[in-house]
């Protein structure tokens, strides 16, 4: 028996339950509705922007998958109490949200929607399509490969800077040496000699420096 549906009927969401899975994985879509006793069938369908389409249909006895999704969906247990939906080998065109649908002899009773995400490192993708913009949530994480880099990164600067510094200073204290080992004296007519006394341990630690002049 085929259900009837009557014009402009409104169908309220019961339930959402969002599944994350990465590319080549396996997701299961839970049908998280309990169907009573009048219920005749449980009918999943992926919501698309232009009008939902049925990818199986959970009878009693038996279950049904549509043709076209033999190789992507499988349905797990049978019967109305285990209507189970399974994405085999996810790829991007199997995000999206779908919808499980408890049917009646004359009417739709309850309706959830489950929507699946395809998950990648350090961050969740939105669905594309309408509905996940509607209902769904987007959660961004910083992966924890990019801080590495960047602190890294920031130890390499300081360790050039430092290098960069420490080399100045000596070539400046190189040159202030220089400059006053011989210093002639215009009126004693010598000259003055300025001597540095270094660590043998550390030729870089001068320790003490000594100042003398020479009579020409």
């Amino acid at each position: 028996m085929l259900p009837v549906f009557h014009d402009g009927l409104k169908l309220d969401l019961k339930d959402h339950v969002d599944v994350s899975v990465t590319v080549g994985g396996v997701a299961h879509l839970r049908c998280p509705l309990t169907p009573s006793s009048d219920v005749l069938q449980i009918m999943w369908q992926k919501l698309e922007p232009e009008e939902p389409v049925t990818v199986a249909t959970c009878l009693p006895t038996k279950h049904k998958l549509n043709p076209k999704f033999t190789d992507v969906f499988i349905l797990s247990g049978a019967g109305l109490e285990d209507c189970d939906l399974e994405v085999l080998s996810v790829k991007e065109k199997d995000q999206g949200c779908y919808q499980c649908l408890l049917i009646t002899p004359s009417d739709v009773i309850d309706t959830a929607k489950t929507c699946l995400w395809i998950q990648t490192v350090g961050s969740m993708k939105q669905v594309s399509g309408p509905s996940p913009v509607a209902h769904g949530s987007v959660h961004w994480a910083v992966p924890c490969s990019v801080v590495g880099v960047v602190l890294v990164a920031g130890a390499v600067c300081l360790l050039l800077f430092f290098r960069k510094h420490r080399a100045t200073r000596e070539k400046r204290n190189v040159e202030t040496v220089e400059n006053a080992m011989i210093t002639p004296d215009p009126h004693e007519g010598g000259r003055w000699e300025h001597t540095y006394v270094e660590d043998a341990t550390d030729p870089d630690d001068r320790k003490s420096s000594s100042l003398s002049f020479t009579a020409m």
